[in-house]
């Protein structure tokens, strides 16, 4: 149907369509990140998305064992203050599928970044029946993150301890390098310690048992 065209010959002659039910859900998004923030802010808040849930419909077979929707990823590297973006819902390997809406707004709370250094945290480590000498007996943490968490932190709550299976099986004298752990530290905060690990040493408690009884 073109002036000055002639159809010589049209191959293959069919196609196959093929058919299936339409089916609608209603599907939560997920967020994907890459990047770092600039080095001099930090996120006061989990990220948030509004809506969280999108309508989907398309062909059932796509439909079927979708549990959530990814987004795009967000780059962190593109944020310079709190504020709100516009991320698309990645359709890959939704074809013949609509999505509404096809975006969401992504929500991001960020502060200067603040650092807290506390210097001589008691390492904690108990063992059943037995009484452990821990080298260094205290570690400096130094703390970062949004500055209005770092400086609510309640300090009472954070504990550096030897968490207590590294230290099974340890005997009367033996000596055990171990990792430490750190508990009590909210979200959205990071700990950053002075030594990853301690010496735990097991008393002999046998021996001291033996000079105590000594005339």
């Amino acid at each position: 149907q073109r002036a000055g065209v002639s159809v010589e010959s049209v191959s293959p002659l069919m196609v196959n369509l093929a058919f299936e039910p339409a089916a609608s859900r209603t599907i939560p998004v997920a967020i994907r990140v890459r990047g770092e923030l600039p080095t001099d802010l930090a996120l006061s808040s989990d990220l948030g998305i509004t809506p969280r849930s999108v309508h989907v419909r398309g062909p059932e077979s796509r439909l079927q064992g979708l549990d959530s929707l990814l987004l795009t990823p967000f780059d962190l590297a593109q944020v310079r203050e709190s504020g709100t973006f516009e991320v698309a819902v990645d359709t890959a390997g939704l074809g013949g599928a609509s999505i509404e809406p096809p975006e969401v707004t992504l929500g991001v709370r960020v502060e200067p970044m603040e650092e807290r250094t506390l210097d001589a945290v008691p390492v904690v480590a108990e063992l059943r029946g037995g009484e452990v000498a821990v080298e260094p007996a205290a570690v400096q943490v130094r703390l970062s993150g949004a500055r209005t968490l770092v400086t609510a932190m309640d300090l009472s709550l954070l504990r550096v301890s030897v968490a207590s299976e590294s230290l099974r099986g340890l005997r009367a004298g033996e000596a055990r390098l171990v990792r430490l752990e750190v508990d009590g530290l909210p979200p959205l905060l990071t700990a950053h310690l002075s030594t990853d690990a301690v010496t735990v040493r097991l008393a002999d408690t046998g021996a001291r048992t033996q000079q105590r009884n000594r005339p």
